[in-house]
């Protein structure tokens, strides 16, 4: 006796498990706030006043609203960026 499996069957079992693995999950997981839930840090790799910073400084307030969470706009310039960018890797 032989087996055929259609696309439409594969697609019916493949929803089923993914609604059986969302259900057995860990409540925990599920439980979890929204994102983001703290303050959010914006880094511009370029000093204070410059196009890139002046850019920033005006997009933050639509995106507070946005995403319901304040914005830091950190401004870390200097060896062309790349102390802005070592920032973002390695914040420590």
């Amino acid at each position: 006796m032989t087996t055929h499996l259609t696309r439409r069957s594969m697609l019916q079992l493949a929803s089923g498990g993914v609604a059986a693995a969302a259900l057995a999950s860990p409540s925990i997981l599920r439980a979890q706030s929204g994102y983001p839930d703290r303050p959010i840090n914006v880094v511009v790799p370029f000093d204070t006043g410059g196009y890139n910073d002046r850019l920033a400084r005006a997009f933050a307030p639509f995106l507070q609203e946005r995403l319901g969470q304040p914005l830091n706009v950190i401004n870390r310039g200097g060896a062309g960026a790349l102390l802005g960018h070592a920032q973002v890797f390695h914040p420590g």
